[in-house]
């Protein structure tokens, strides 16, 4: 398997791992925040999305005009960027259609990108500075392993919320 493949599949079952653990599980579970975890479902989620976009897109150089057009992004990250509190203004964020539908848009949008990637670019530097990686090869290892990171961490609440896993 090609490195390129393996990538696009680490992606691919992040993402459908994310999906698996919150599309059936009622939107009134989303907002709830239990104190053992001091994190949400929906915040969760929002941070997965504007993770997707910042590591797998910007970082990469990937065209995002698509993304801008059709998702808040600016929005999104002053809400779910990292040191944002899951509990803080719970009014102005999304619902869980909402925030589905800006995650599957990026995915698109970062899946087309991989596709189109050559093997050479993963040695390249990233298109912007990133704290944790130089190229974007490391780039996106981090990302698919960041969002499994916060899968699990789903799970756990999904727990908590539900008395349920997957």
């Amino acid at each position: 398997m090609e490195e390129l493949d393996l990538i696009r599949q680490q992606f691919r079952r992040s993402q459908e791992w994310t999906l698996k653990l919150v599309e059936g599980l009622d939107e009134q579970y989303w907002k709830q925040t239990p104190p053992e975890v001091n994190s949400n479902i929906n915040w969760q989620v929002g941070h997965i999305t504007t993770s997707l976009y910042f590591q797998a897109l910007v970082c990469i150089g990937g065209s995002r005009e698509k993304v801008k057009n059709e998702v808040p992004v600016q929005e999104y990250i002053s809400l779910y960027k990292r040191g944002t509190g899951a509990a803080e203004r719970l009014g102005e964020k999304p619902g869980k259609a909402e925030l589905l539908q800006a995650m599957a848009t990026i995915f698109q949008e970062v899946e087309r990108a991989l596709t189109e990637m050559e093997p050479g670019a993963l040695n390249e530097p990233v298109a912007v500075s990133h704290p944790l990686a130089k190229t974007k090869r490391e780039v996106l290892s981090w990302c698919s392993h960041h969002q499994m990171w916060h899968n699990g961490i789903i799970s756990l609440l999904r727990r908590l919320l539900t008395g349920q896993s997957i």
